[in-house]
């Protein structure tokens, strides 16, 4: 092959002319070569393992790879040439085995690992975050292509930036600059997603990628690791720093889901962060964008949500931090309010489209879990927060009566009955479980920061009334006694002849009748505490959702034929 390959190599795939790096085709070439290389590649596929010459072709590719520093120093195209074709090459076969044959006859096509495949999961992984981290800019010929309707060669053309080592032009306007974006980061993140998301049928089976992430440390930390050794270093402010700033797709989440899940180092370090809304805000814009946002992205943020809610310091923190003019949050003026207000505001917004538009319980579950982990260290809460939490129930207990009113009209409803019966006694369970909570975190906040509260004991105090239908209810009687507790004490301080006493002489009152509360008045509830466990086999979500991630988002044009892992024209 080395004669053949040499010369073939050396021949650019050229339709633009002499010196150019084709980099985009249309998608009527795609389909040709496609076509075209069809039967070949099913040849090599039948042949391949007694020829190994798809071997052959990535050993020439990473000898011409290493060859090329010393080329580019030299001015001398040819091996960035041979190395370009030989990748070009490779990815099409790849693409060919992945979308023919299964997992097992691709790893096949492969040589039978060596001493040091025990290694590539650690490199591969340290890499691919490194990768992330630099987002190095790709060359500006990525983006020009004289054709229209292109599509851009997803790997390939992605990893031209790492195989050309930055020796790109430097002389760029600013409006190329703003143009160029890391298509090799994002490549590089797919990828690891893909061999972190890998599952074998034997679970004793460890993945050596999934155990590389899961334990590499930071580069930057001068102590000495008291666990094991691990699998390698990377900075984690770099880390933190990218994710901040790319946490508007699914793939950055769910990354960020799994080094907060899994790795334990790295979540220490993100909780210990001073500019956690760094973090936060991208989180909570998109579950305030939900219904612009997947399911699955809107679910994967909820639960890093619920992860971050987890630790006690990071909820004292939240309400600490003041935010002012969040520019995406529309629905009212908010010229100054706390990083924990807001994140109560975007999750009640949540509930709110949950409960009308999704209907999915795991959602709305997780919604609560967070602001239930999150109440007793509620701490000086925005009037306008204090006043759509207390509308949540309000709304929520509404629409209980109404499904109430619909099961006594039908006294003979079984959940054997019509699709619309059942749906009923769903909504009817749904509503009361999640009232219930409500109740409970209002608790919780009042029996651990009701004098830091006077804003949300108003807002109780305004709309007291809404209480009234659960109060003998045998769900509610418990922990509506203690609000009923709260609510007659501070209503017996606002007893005036003078009815037209303003709003701020009501929040005084309220202020001072706080100081002079008897915490001992109420009933103990166990704290709420919730904390995040992973379904027994996480395989049946992630791995659908991730090659659905990397099919819209890779750039390469799959076939749709032989997709059975998910359906390619339906968002998740």
């Amino acid at each position: 092959m080395t004669l053949f390959g040499t010369s073939f190599f050396r021949s650019p795939f050229d339709r633009q002319g002499p010196g150019k790096l084709v980099n985009t085709f249309v998608r009527e070439e795609y389909s040709y070569l496609d076509n075209s290389l069809e039967p070949l590649l099913k040849t090599l596929l039948q042949n391949n393992a007694v020829s190994g010459n798809f071997s052959s072709l990535v050993s020439v590719f990473l000898t011409r790879a290493l060859e090329l520093k010393a080329s580019a120093q030299c001015d001398n195209n040819i091996f960035t040439w041979q190395t370009y074709n030989a990748l070009f090459i490779i990815r099409f076969i790849l693409k060919y085995f992945i979308v023919t044959v299964t997992e097992d006859n691709v790893v096949k096509q492969f040589q039978a690992p060596t001493i040091g495949a025990q290694f590539m999961p650690c490199c591969s992984q340290k890499v691919s975050c490194k990768t992330l981290c630099d987002k190095d800019k790709c060359p500006e010929s990525y983006y020009r292509s004289e054709g229209g309707g292109s599509i851009i060669i997803g790997l390939a053309s992605g990893l031209w930036n790492a195989l050309t080592l930055g020796y790109g032009s430097k002389e760029e306007d600013k409006e190329a600059a703003r143009m160029k974006e890391t298509v090799l980061a994002q490549q590089s993140l797919l990828l690891l997603l893909v061999l972190v998301n890998h599952c074998t049928s034997d679970k004793a089976v460890t993945v050596p990628y999934k155990k590389a992430l899961f334990s590499f440390v930071n580069s930057q930390d001068a102590g000495g690791s008291v666990e094991a050794i691990p699998s390698f270093k990377l900075d984690y402010g770099k880390l933190y720093d990218t994710l901040c700033t790319t946490m508007n797709n699914d793939q950055t989440t769910l990354l960020l889901y799994l080094l907060l899940h899994r790795n334990g180092n790295f979540k220490t370090y993100v909780l210990s962060r001073s500019n956690i809304e760094m973090l936060m805000i991208p989180i909570l814009k998109i579950l305030y964008e939900a219904p612009e946002r997947t399911s699955h992205h809107i679910y994967m943020s909820l639960i890093v949500l619920l992860i971050l809610s987890e630790d006690d310091l990071f909820n004292e923190a939240v309400h600490d931090i003041t935010l002012k003019n969040i520019p995406w949050y529309t629905e009212r003026s908010l010229s100054e309010i706390s990083l924990g207000g807001l994140l109560i505001l975007v999750v009640i917004r949540t509930i709110h489209f949950n409960m009308t538009r999704m209907r999915d319980k795991y959602l709305h579950t997780n919604c609560l879990a967070a602001l239930a982990n999150m109440s007793s260290h509620f701490k000086n809460l925005h009037p306008y927060v204090c006043q759509r939490f207390v509308s949540l129930f309000e709304t929520l207990s509404k629409r209980l009566s109404k499904v109430m009113d619909q099961i006594q009209n039908n006294p003979d409803l079984k959940p054997s009955d019509d699709d619309f019966s059942t749906d009923l006694l769903q909504d009817l369970s749904i509503l009361e479980e999640v009232l219930r909570m409500i109740l409970e975190i209002i608790n919780s906040c009042l029996s651990n920061q009701l004098q830091s509260n006077p804003n949300l004991l108003y807002s109780l105090l305004y709309k007291r009334q809404i209480f009234d239908p659960f109060r003998l209810h045998p769900t509610f009687q418990d922990v509506v006694q203690n609000l009923d507790t709260v609510l007659s004490y501070f209503s017996s301080r606002l007893e005036s002849p003078d009815k037209h006493v303003s709003v701020n002489e009501v929040m005084e009152s309220i202020k001072e009748a706080a100081l002079h509360w008897p915490t001992d008045r109420l009933k103990k509830f166990p704290d709420l505490k919730f904390r995040y466990v992973e379904e027994s086999q996480p395989e049946e979500f992630f791995i659908p959702y991730v090659w659905t991630i990397v099919y819209k988002c890779s750039g390469i044009p799959w076939s749709t034929k032989n997709l059975i892992l998910f359906n390619p024209n339906k968002d998740l």
